[in-house]
């Protein structure tokens, strides 16, 4: 097993060979007519923060969306508010698109998790 600093290293050289920006992905259609009426929902001249308004848009999404098992990663955060239900990363994308559509500028770091992990879990997944 490496040591520590060694995993330390390589956590750092994965981190600097990482691509990413604060670029929306095809994920984020932050600007659909359906994203911005529930950024406008949570945006009150009152709410204070945007850590308030982030509480708020996610208190909203909550009793808006509902949680499921999905496998669909790359599905728009409109079309997971259309079903009305979404997995907790899908969730979370329809969270940052709100940020977003609100001002608040966001990047989200994921982990990937390979399908197989969960078709034993989840049977008629598809494999």
């Amino acid at each position: 097993m490496p040591s520590p600093s060694r995993r330390r290293r390589a956590a750092a050289a994965r981190r600097a060979t990482a691509g990413g920006g604060l670029a929306a992905t095809p994920i984020l259609d932050w600007e659909h007519p359906r994203v911005l009426e529930l950024a406008a929902g949570v945006q009150d001249p009152g709410a204070g923060t945007g850590r308030d308004l982030l509480i708020t848009a996610h208190r909203l999404i909550a009793a808006r969306v509902r949680p499921v098992y999905a496998m669909n990663e790359g599905q728009p955060v409109s079309r997971t508010l259309a079903l009305g239900r979404g997995s907790c990363s899908q969730r979370l994308a329809l969270l940052e698109a709100v940020a977003r559509a609100c001002g608040i500028a966001s990047r989200v770091r994921g982990l990937l998790v390979e399908g197989r992990f969960w078709y034993p879990r989840f049977p008629g997944c598809g494999r």
